[in-house]
């Protein structure tokens, strides 16, 4: 059976749909798109009066070419159990739900000939396993067989607009990224930091136009055990990291971001960030963090 391998980090495969913990609002509130495969799937359920009941619930959209289903007055999907469960799942198991069903909140990408998948923190959730999980993120390399990975399949693929030849180089800057943030010899001010730098430096080499196997010696350089447990060190003491101006930034970002997305039910995570760090904005949107935090080293 043919395969194809895809490089996660390891909470996609942990991830598990819970909507008690979202009030389901993947299926409320937004457009649910049916794919042709299943919409003609729907159609040939037995008997004729129950697929005639299913594909009642759906019109064909002429902007996006394909059928969607139609919300109940309160926008949520109509088969929305009142436990927040699917009912077409329930009653007919996981290989009936639509692509767009099956797939969210996972996102995958194509780069070149190397695939990429991960999870979206629209959906909170997910957003709870990756923001607030205690454990470094870990990383894992899945075969993911071709019924899964087709073009019929359960995956849908972004192609991220990569020229062939370049595509080995971003999965190289990627890799880099990744190797310098789980540092752990490195305070996550350093590694922030040196990420910086790195990033910095390879813009710079881009825009003089410098060979492709200068750049991979660059990475390679940031990526050498002997140079971020030496060098790395000595390059970020040249740099101070405003730790006050830093959370009241993220808390105004987070805080504006729930905001504009206009849910209540996100407000946890807001609540949750404050919690963790023992900090709250006054009325005037200000954070007051103690000397003694600013010096904390955070992992």
């Amino acid at each position: 059976m043919k395969t194809f391998q895809y490089f996660q980090p390891e909470y996609v495969s942990e991830f598990q749909c819970d909507g008690s913990k979202c009030d389901a609002r993947c299926c409320k509130g937004w457009t649910i798109t049916i794919d042709a495969a299943t919409y003609k799937k729907y159609s040939r359920i037995k008997p004729k009066s129950k697929a005639k009941e299913i594909i009642s619930r759906m019109k064909f959209d002429s902007e996006q070419g394909m059928y969607v289903i139609q919300l109940k007055e309160d926008t949520s999907c109509p088969f929305l159990t009142e436990n927040k469960l699917c009912s077409l799942q329930l009653e007919y198991g996981e290989e009936i739900l639509s692509q767009t069903c099956s797939t969210y909140p996972r996102r995958t990408h194509k780069i070149g000939n190397f695939f990429e998948r991960s999870l979206t923190l629209t959906c909170p959730a997910a957003a709870e396993l990756i923001l607030f999980n205690s454990e470094p993120m870990k990383f894992e390399f899945v075969e993911v067989p071709d019924k899964i990975h087709s073009k019929h399949g359960r995956i849908q693929i972004t192609k991220l607009p990569v020229k062939e030849h370049d595509a080995d180089l971003i999965r190289e800057v990627q890799i880099t990224m990744i190797t310098v943030l789980q540092e752990r010899t490195l305070s996550i001010d350093q590694r922030l930091i040196l990420l910086g730098l790195f990033l910095d430096r390879l813009q710079e080499y881009q825009t003089e136009k410098q060979s492709k196997e200068i750049l991979l010696q660059l990475i390679a350089g940031y990526r050498s055990k002997e140079f971020l447990s030496g060098e790395a060190v000595h390059l970020t003491e040249h740099f101070a990291f405003d730790a006050q101006k830093f959370m009241t930034f993220m808390i105004k970002f987070i805080s504006h971001t729930l905001d504009c997305l206009k849910t209540e039910d996100g407000r946890k995570f807001l609540v949750k960030f404050e919690e963790t760090l023992g900090i709250k904005p006054d009325e005037n949107n200000q954070v007051y963090i103690p000397e003694n935090m600013c010096s904390q080293t955070f992992d």
